[in-house]
């Protein structure tokens, strides 16, 4: 099934009716197929934007629409099925196998307090192996690692078999070589068809499996483009990498991939 196409025209967010904009405005088209990358420092408003796309936030201003629809009036169980989400923080606080909360992702397509189905079983076992945690079925989540623990949270949002997938630092915790593989398991999601959105603060993982990256700054879109139009130094210090992370970083090119890569440099020292 093809995944819907995301539209925000003119979104403006703020914590209180009345109080500052801390996002926007935005007007942005986000289509199937795509591995989009938001970037920013912190506080830019990258998870406001991912709670916006989720329908979890409300736009002061503007609409957030999917497929040309409202997310506003969608009904929830019908966005819960097409959209999965995969929060900055997921703790459980019961002890919980991992088997089990893999499942919670079927609760969408579950009625009531339906038990899990044996196609259930099977395509939460899938998604565990797709994520490399296969063999924890039967450990509980309190005796895991944090990287095995952000593992199960990714089959979790895998499992809902979901056409839009919305995720909030996908890579926290984990090692380089588990980050490379989660990251191209969501390329290769995209390229099946998903829609998928990622909020993520190393810009280098995102210029190596992202086709396409969004810039924030102080919730305002600095630069829209390909990771090497975005993570570039082109215009001095009003280029949007400055605007972003200052003279902290510097830029240069992957020796084996063609993309830009960004290396911090020795913050200056504040007197």
């Amino acid at each position: 099934m093809v995944a819907p196409t995301y539209t925000l025209a003119d979104v403006r967010f703020s914590y209180e009716p009345d109080g500052p904009t801390v996002l926007g405005p935005l007007s942005l088209a986000i289509a199937p197929g795509s591995f989009v990358g938001v970037l920013g420092p912190n506080g830019a408003g990258k998870s406001t934007l991912l709670r916006l796309l989720a329908g979890a936030a409300r736009p002061r201003a503007g609409t957030v629409t999917l497929d040309g629809v409202d997310l506003a009036a969608r009904p929830p169980a019908e966005v819960a099925r097409t959209v999965a989400v995969l929060p900055a923080s997921s703790a459980v606080s019961f002890a919980f196998a991992a088997l089990e909360v893999v499942l919670m992702g079927r609760a969408p397509h579950q009625r009531g307090l339906a038990l899990a189905s044996a196609r259930d079983v099977a395509l939460a076992r899938a998604a565990m192996e797709r994520a490399g945690v296969a063999g924890l079925e039967e450990r509980t989540l309190e005796s895991l690692s944090s990287g095995e623990r952000q593992r199960i949270a990714i089959a979790r949002v895998l499992v809902q078999e979901a056409r839009v997938l919305l995720l909030d630092e996908p890579t926290a915790h984990l090692d380089l070589a588990h980050q490379s593989a989660t990251c191209a398991l969501f390329r290769a999601e995209a390229a099946a068809g998903a829609t998928v959105v990622a909020a993520l603060h190393d810009p280098n993982v995102a210029a190596l499996f992202c086709d396409r990256l969004l810039l924030l700054v102080g919730g305002q879109l600095v630069a829209d483009g390909a990771p090497g139009d975005v993570l570039s130094d082109a215009g001095g210090a009003a280029a949007p990498v400055r605007r972003a992370w200052g003279d902290a970083v510097h830029l240069a090119r992957h020796p084996v991939e063609d993309v830009p890569i960004v290396l911090p440099g020795r913050a200056p020292r504040r007197v």
